[in-house]
């Protein structure tokens, strides 16, 4: 794969960060997918499990296709993975913070979808069937109280940086560090058209990463998911976030 010592870190020290950072996703992206694959066939609590199953799943993904472009020396394309990563994160963690933040992200997305449909009706010259809607939203919210009966159903939108901030201040200052400079990509933003955050951004590609599947394979642990090198990953984690 690339060579960073030479065009992505500025110092020996950084070239080493980097190298680790990176080996330990393609540890944490493989042990993620075996714990995905050993929760396969098993039978989900409900909404909870099959959210938390789910968002692993997009964070394997996307990991799975950063390290694979990462390898090819595609580096600038493997920025726009990080951001989808990041926000699965946030996600998971808050509701396992606040598990009924799970209730508050449905209703935000119905909301989202809504917006779409509608326009994508009126584009297709179809009508929407604003009623069916609403009788479907209604037994969602009768199914998902009767799986989560100690949950407060708050019709109220939950952004991301809500989410991050639900899971602390750590987190929140992650969210307007890390996050915030990945949107950029996605966005097409001028520092990012031009590369002039790449200086930033390559010596946290990788960790970032790392951070994002380690959130999700954790999590998959405590609901069964396989994950027998989990201590010895949280390790090195910790080792890595050390690291200047």
């Amino acid at each position: 794969w690339r060579d960073w010592s030479s065009d992505v870190c500025s110092s020996d020290l950084d070239s080493d960060v980097v190298r680790k950072a990176f080996e330990l996703l393609c540890d944490l992206q493989n042990e993620l997918t075996k714990a995905l694959a050993s929760l396969a066939g098993k039978q989900s609590r409900g909404f909870q499990d099959n959210f938390n199953v789910y968002s692993a799943g997009h964070i394997n993904r996307a990991a799975e296709g950063f390290i694979f472009l990462t390898k090819a020396s595609r580096i600038d394309a493997s920025k726009f993975l990080i951001r989808p990563a990041i926000e699965a994160m946030f996600r998971l963690e808050a509701v396992r913070k606040q598990p009924d933040l799970l209730f508050r992200i449905a209703y935000t997305e119905r909301i989202e979808d809504q917006k779409w449909i509608r326009r994508a009706a009126v584009r297709a010259q179809v009508s929407y069937d604003t009623a069916a809607e609403e009788r479907r939203w209604s037994k969602a919210k009768k199914d998902y109280a009767r799986q989560c009966p100690g949950h407060r159903l708050e019709e109220k939108e939950l952004r991301v940086r809500d989410a991050a901030k639900a899971i602390g201040k750590t987190m929140e200052d992650y969210y307007d560090s890390h996050y915030l400079m990945y949107c950029k990509y996605t966005h097409a933003a001028l520092r990012a058209l031009g590369g002039s955050l790449n200086e930033l951004a390559d010596f946290e590609d990788a960790r970032t990463m790392a951070l994002s599947v380690f959130s999700a394979l954790d999590i998959l642990a405590t609901i069964g998911g396989a994950a027998p090198h989990l201590e010895s990953l949280r390790e090195r984690m910790d080792e890595l976030d050390a690291a200047p």
